[in-house]
């Protein structure tokens, strides 16, 4: 099995100073949930120290506990939890990817008051906006090219949003892209190359990142046209709006009459916009900056 130690260890001084007091022991604390990793692979520990780097304390209370192991085959890697079967992943990729479901799970489960909407979230000028896209749809790699235009990093998956001020929650772990951006945007160097995707470490942001909540904005739905010449925006109304954030919210269930209530109140209060970019990101950057600065 082929793996990126050398993208590991580039920027592994970044994370050395927060680790726990035991060297197979990985500490976070998000959301206020402590989480542990017991790994017993330096490799795996230290992709868990980059993507998680902003989480890092010295100790935490268990709230989630993990085991990462080597498989015993040496053909990959193991994650065993209380959720996960003991039998995946087997890949680098694998093991993140099934990692950041569950915690994301654990996360929604626990933290009940927040609506979590599957999105990217950033700030400009202390305004926070939220992208959301299907699969494919250039939400990370917009994110990418708006936060090498002034934008702060929030998060690229959740949007945790309190609806009851309207603010959305940090959760900056590694940025992640599928797919390499375009060359105006050029990723660096210290990035995380895994089997499924690309992680950019937060210390390797452009403009960093925020762990305050923050007052939103703005919400974009983002399609990526390659067939136009330049970008369009367009407003959208209120039960669209509604329709489309219902349907990228992760915990409904955990929400009074299966979030819907919270979903109008959020489509009520916060504007949206419909996105159209293309090929040239700068103008479709320009443009949602603009949009978001005059609301």
């Amino acid at each position: 099995m082929t793996v990126q130690e050398d993208n590991i260890n580039a920027s592994a001084d970044q994370v050395s100073e927060v680790t726990s007091t035991s060297d197979h022991i990985v500490n976070f604390e998000i959301f206020g949930v402590g989480v542990q990793v017991n790994c017993n692979d330096d490799y795996i520990r230290q992709l868990l120290l980059q993507n998680y780097s902003a989480f890092l304390v010295e100790s935490a209370n268990a709230d989630l506990t993990y085991r990462a192991v080597t498989k015993p085959d040496g053909s990959g890697y193991q994650l065993n939890s209380y959720q996960l079967d003991s039998s995946d992943p087997v890949t680098d990729g694998d093991f993140l990817y099934n990692f950041e479901k569950d915690i994301e799970l654990s996360l929604q489960l626990l933290r009940k008051e927040w609506y979590f909407i599957h999105g990217a979230a950033l700030t400009y000028a202390g305004k926070a906006c939220l992208l959301i896209a299907p699969s494919g749809g250039g939400k990370s790699t917009t994110t990418w090219a708006l936060l090498n235009n002034g934008f702060c990093y929030l998060s690229d998956e959740l949007a945790p949003v309190d609806p009851r001020d309207m603010t959305v929650a940090a959760y900056p772990h590694a940025l992640c892209l599928k797919a390499a951006p375009p060359a105006s945007f050029p990723l660096p160097d210290s990035t995380l190359r895994t089997r499924r995707a690309m992680h950019v470490p937060v210390e390797a942001l452009p403009n960093g990142y925020r762990m305050e909540p923050t007052p939103l904005h703005g919400i974009f739905f983002v399609q990526f046209k390659p067939e136009l010449t330049s970008p369009v925006i367009k407003p959208v109304s209120e039960g669209e709006a509604a329709a489309r954030i219902y349907a990228n919210t992760l915990n409904l269930l955990a929400h009074a009459d299966q979030g819907l209530p919270a979903t109008i109140t959020i489509a009520q209060h916060v504007p949206a916009f419909e996105i159209c970019t293309t090929r040239d990101l700068l103008l479709s950057v320009e443009l949602l900056r603009d949009t978001l600065t005059a609301l």
